[in-house]
């Protein structure tokens, strides 16, 4: 079992949407990634939040997505379906953040392991993460 994390903030720091989902499957880190990504994508767009920047502590998957191109690897197919959704927007960006930046996705992450459905909030904070919104600030 995998769970993914995605939060979607404004350039403030305030959290405009976040959510969780998990899957049942065991995946390379780099696939996981990129469906955490897929996710967060997927959030923003249905929740009319774009446009918007991309933040991943993998360096892997950063490199990929700017590259463009659909890899030959097993994480292929995933990022055609990021590529995919990211085609039409007009404004988008990605950038390498360290892990310690990345620590509110990883608690929502770790909490979606454990979650019977999927969930997201708009317009307020996850309360189980609410320590790390407020870590980062400080950042």
């Amino acid at each position: 079992m995998i769970g993914y994390g995605a939060i979607i903030r404004e350039n403030s720091g305030g959290v405009k949407a976040a959510g969780i989902k998990n899957a049942k499957a065991t995946l390379d880190p780099i696939i996981a990634e990129a469906m955490a990504v897929k996710y967060g994508i997927l959030l923003a767009l249905e929740s009319n939040l774009v446009p918007f920047q991309i933040e991943t502590d993998s360096l892997q998957l950063v490199n990929i997505l700017c590259e463009g191109r659909i890899p030959s690897a097993d994480v292929g197919p995933v990022i055609g379906e990021i590529l995919g959704l990211l085609e039409p927007l007009p404004c988008w960006s990605i950038r390498h953040v360290p892990r310690l930046g990345n620590l509110v996705a990883h608690s929502l992450a770790k909490m979606g392991l454990s979650a019977a459905s999927d969930c997201s909030w708009l317009n307020g904070n996850p309360p189980c993460v609410e320590k790390f919104i407020k870590a980062d600030a400080c950042l």
